[in-house]
């Protein structure tokens, strides 16, 4: 018998000489998501956090409270890798380990594309 908790959802993304490619998969769902390289502005890896709960956790009086504050800071950082489009659609991959030998070396192909 399965359950409907361990399904998992497992993306990937590839680039090809003509576009760049994403991926899901859930089950027995699949979708792929194509960005042609002739509409690709921008690429990176970027981070994300909260700025309010840095703040917050700063500015509180009560020790306690203001630790709370930057341990939720500290978990809500993210560090995703991110292709955008002339038409602002965005692909947005977060990396869940601070490891990014992979990606890139999937930049410095993309690179050699343009």
């Amino acid at each position: 018998m399965g359950s409907f908790f361990s399904r998992k959802t497992n993306i990937s993304i590839g680039l090809t000489d003509k576009f760049i490619y994403q991926e899901l998969s859930k089950g027995k769902n699949s979708e792929t998501v194509i960005f042609p390289l002739s509409r690709i502005d921008s690429y990176g890896i970027e981070l994300s956090q909260s700025r309010l709960l840095l703040i917050l956790g700063i500015i509180t009086l009560p020790i306690i409270i203001g630790l709370v504050l930057l341990i939720i800071w500290m978990m809500s950082r993210k560090l995703v890798f991110s292709v955008n489009t002339i038409s602002k659609e965005t692909l947005g991959i977060e990396l869940k380990n601070t490891n990014t030998e992979d990606i890139e070396e999937f930049i410095k192909l993309l690179s050699q594309k343009f």
